[in-house]
């Protein structure tokens, strides 16, 4: 759908709810809805037209697009998105953590002799090994 195309149906819209569309409101629209599919964007604007009290925002239209009856409903899936993410991301820093300090705690073998012969006791050479982290 061409941007003229777009604007002449978001005045349509505007028309049919009592809103006061002006060019820069509907410039605004197409940057948000520019790459959308055409079919999509004409059933969000054809259910708007019936179902709709007042004007919708572009998150109500984005609701229709994507299924979700609310704008209320479609930030709980952004949110539950982005701590999805975040719970992904702190996993991954884990699991990063947990290789860096196996990759740490292994024993070189030259450290050991060297302590040895330094006539320090296995025992006083494990204590100075990296502890474990607690958290892997």
């Amino acid at each position: 759908m061409n941007r003229k195309e777009f604007t002449d149906r978001l005045f349509v819209l505007a028309l049919v709810l009592d809103h006061d569309m002006t060019q820069k409101k509907a410039d605004a629209y197409w940057e948000i809805f520019k790459d959308y599919p055409d079919k999509e964007l004409i059933r969000a604007i054809n259910v708007s037209l019936k179902t709709s009290k007042f004007f919708p925002k572009p998150v109500e239209l984005i609701g229709i697009i994507e299924g979700v009856s609310t704008g209320s409903e479609l930030y709980d899936r952004y949110k539950a998105e982005r701590e999805a993410q975040r719970a992904i991301e702190r996993t991954n820093q884990l699991l990063a953590e947990r290789e860096q300090w196996k990759k740490d705690s292994i024993v070189s073998p030259t450290k050991l002799i060297k302590a040895l012969k330094e006539g320090k006791s296995l025992d006083e050479f494990k204590r100075t090994l990296p502890k474990p982290n607690p958290t892997t």
